[in-house]
């Protein structure tokens, strides 16, 4: 129903059972604007294509502590056949449980001028300018940034901005920003291609976005010569159905709904712990098979 919701709000034909009637167009636009990859596959419990996102490192808790019962099978002369084996097994999965779907539109308000009396204190503020959200070539805002010269530096040549393309401290999110551009740079292809980061700054003098290049090898924005600046605004923009498209190839996200967990996720979640029955339980996949 939400994405049902979205697509009549955003002007894609719905017929009147409430289907979208061209649902890869509409998943076009969804991976265009959104930061989070959106796929269109069967689900397989009720036969029907349907939209969904791809939720990384979510672990799945399987209690498998109730042991096998087996009958006692089928008489054959002096012989038994045919057991039936049952065991219980518990799984978990954190699944998100709720969404907002709300518009982001703006109000405009109106201001009284009045004129002041002796108890009035007068406030002032000024906005040098909008940093817009979508670029000249219609990509939107991935993130921002500010920039603070040293006050020892009477220069700015440069700007390191490797951590803005990095996934968050603690976090895997399988295919971050930095893997593509370093997969673009090792194909030849300039990741100008599909990022464009604009810098803007507090010179009142400088009408808008400064002119910058980017030096994609090292992660830096390179400044003209003797920028006295000291106070930068960083913009990144992406072109968001390219990226999509690429971390859901790269992942491989429509090959399997479940993943084996690299050792290094397994780590950040806390251990079982026998007393208090909590934390979690983690076996090599060699092992279990082994086992089987």
């Amino acid at each position: 129903e939400l994405m049902v919701r979205m697509a009549k709000d955003l002007n894609h034909t719905v017929d009147e059972n409430d289907n979208i009637v061209d649902p890869y167009r509409f998943l076009r636009y969804l991976n265009s604007y959104s930061q989070i990859p959106f796929m269109y596959k069967l689900r397989y419990i009720n036969g029907r294509r349907e939209f969904f996102i791809r939720m990384k490192n979510i672990p799945i808790y399987m209690d498998m502590k109730n042991k096998m019962d087996i009958d006692d099978g089928e008489q054959d002369g002096q012989t038994s056949h045919s057991y039936h084996i049952e065991m219980s097994v518990s799984l978990r999965v954190p699944v998100p449980k709720f969404y907002v779907y709300y518009d982001e539109g703006k109000i405009a308000n109106s201001i009284a001028a009045v004129e002041p009396d002796k108890n009035d204190i007068g406030i002032y503020s000024m906005k040098v300018f909008d940093i817009p959200e979508i670029n000249h070539k219609g990509w939107v805002q991935y993130g921002t940034a500010n920039f603070i010269k040293e006050k020892d530096q009477k220069f700015v040549e440069e700007i390191d901005i490797t951590e803005l393309f990095k996934a968050p401290v603690g976090t895997n999110i399988g295919t971050s920003l930095d893997d593509l551009i370093t997969e673009s740079i090792h194909l030849g292809i300039s990741p100008s291609r599909f990022i464009d980061v604009a810098v803007y700054t507090n010179d009142m003098n400088v009408n808008g976005r400064m002119p910058a290049e980017m030096d994609w090898e090292n992660r830096k924005i390179i400044l003209q010569d003797k920028t006295i600046n000291s106070y930068f605004y960083l913009s990144v923009y992406t072109d968001n159905l390219y990226v999509n498209d690429r971390i859901l190839e790269k992942d491989r996200a429509y090959d399997s709904r479940i993943s084996h967990a690299a050792q290094k996720d397994i780590e950040q979640f806390p251990k079982y712990n026998e007393e208090t029955g909590t934390g979690f339980r983690f076996r090599p996949v060699a092992e279990i098979k082994r086992k089987k």
